[in-house]
């Protein structure tokens, strides 16, 4: 154990120096973290932009409008003139949603007709639309019918009889295609951790790389990457932090559950560059195999199809990457808020993943030693 600790504080006494680990583990993930929060900020799940076409023009249709735009998910930013406008601006990625307020529909309300105003919600953005639509039929069964109530006492309507005579009213739903499909909700919160995964293994492979003419024992490897993985923990739990900071997910489970996650992805990192490490005897066919490794996450870990839909072959290289776990982690245990022991099967395949690609990787390192070792003897 005095080696492990030795290679360790070695390792961390090298950082301010080391140009490869200020480039990989602080530049790559912060600056990806910034960037990515640039790009995608008008992505998040609040204020967003909607129409409305009001063929009524009444005072309570223009309650109505006010109190959309005080919904948190919505914001009025255009006054249409007709539907086909409405959809127009949808296709053209202009709005995510139009509210048709229907002619006579504050006429139909004091004569307690039934009314039913129309929402085109666009159906490509489905995480912009299914919050949309749940705080539409929220207005449409609450808000509204307080609003419409208010209308009643103020035609002279006695208050109790109001609450009876309120007019029920309809929401119809109908989804619209954006061809501009948009994945960046999808996307931000999956890009960090995939990117923490391909700069850690970058860094790792390098620095046992650094240390093969060394014939380092198995000790002093592990000391040298677990600095780094315990690092990378630590950016992991930061990025989810500002990510539901900024509002991009809601984050419903303990900190020290986040932080027992991320701990034991880049552990499982660590772990995968040791293999790789002792798998490549060249340090760029090591690269080679870290970006034929990494590069498929994006494709593979379920952000650009479901992973129901993959085929066989999909499906088993995903569960070779440890982001994929982490993202399963992520969403059901971080985002939703389950119980860790909920999803033990995906907790103990990223185990799993940390103890074979560890294992295997000690032992071709091992054999290397001994291989060397042999060669000078002779």
């Amino acid at each position: 154990m005095g080696s492990f600790w030795a290679a360790a504080l070695a390792q961390v006494r090298s950082w301010p120096r080391d140009r490869l680990f200020i480039w990989l583990l602080l530049m790559a993930p912060l600056s990806g973290m910034v960037i990515l929060d640039g790009l995608f900020a008008d992505g998040l799940l609040r204020r967003l932009p909607v129409a409305v076409c009001d063929l009524d023009g009444s005072s309570t249709s223009r309650e109505l409008i006010r109190r959309v735009d005080a919904l948190p998910s919505a914001r009025v930013a255009a006054l249409l003139a007709s539907p086909d406008e409405g959809r127009d601006a949808i296709r053209r990625g202009e709005v995510f949603a139009v509210l048709v307020i229907p002619r006579h529909f504050e006429r139909d309300l004091l004569r307690r007709r039934p009314v039913q105003a129309i929402a085109y919600i666009d159906g490509q953005h489905m995480p912009v639309g299914s919050v949309l639509r749940r705080d539409l039929v929220d207005l449409g069964t609450a808000g509204w019918k307080l609003a419409f109530t208010d209308t009643l006492r103020r035609s002279g309507v006695p208050p109790v009889q109001a609450d009876w005579q309120t007019a029920g009213i309809g929401l119809d739903l109908r989804s619209l295609g954006n061809p501009a499909a948009n994945y960046k909700i999808f996307l931000v919160h999956s890009f960090l951790p995939i990117l923490l995964q391909l700069t850690s293994l970058l860094y790792s492979v390098c620095v046992l790389h650094r240390l093969r003419p060394e014939r380092p024992s198995m000790a002093r490897v592990w000391g040298s990457v677990c600095p780094a993985a315990l690092l990378v923990g630590m950016l992991g739990c930061l990025q989810t932090g500002l990510l539901a900071a900024r509002g991009y997910f809601p984050v419903q489970a303990p900190i020290l559950t986040v932080c027992a996650i991320y701990l034991l992805f880049s552990l499982a990192c660590a772990a995968l560059a040791v293999f790789i490490a002792g798998l490549c005897d060249e340090i760029l066919l090591a690269l080679m195999m870290v970006s034929g490794l990494a590069s498929p996450a994006f494709a593979f870990a379920g952000i650009t199809f479901p992973q129901l839909a993959m085929p066989p072959f999909a499906r088993f290289w995903s569960g070779l990457l440890p982001s994929t776990q982490l993202l399963r982690l992520e969403g059901s245990v971080i985002q939703m808020g389950d119980a860790l022991g909920q999803h033990w099967p995906i907790l103990g395949a990223l185990c799993l993943l940390a103890c074979v690609y560890g294992g295997l990787g000690s032992l071709f390192h091992g054999l290397r030693s001994r291989r060397q070792e042999e060669e000078i003897a002779r």
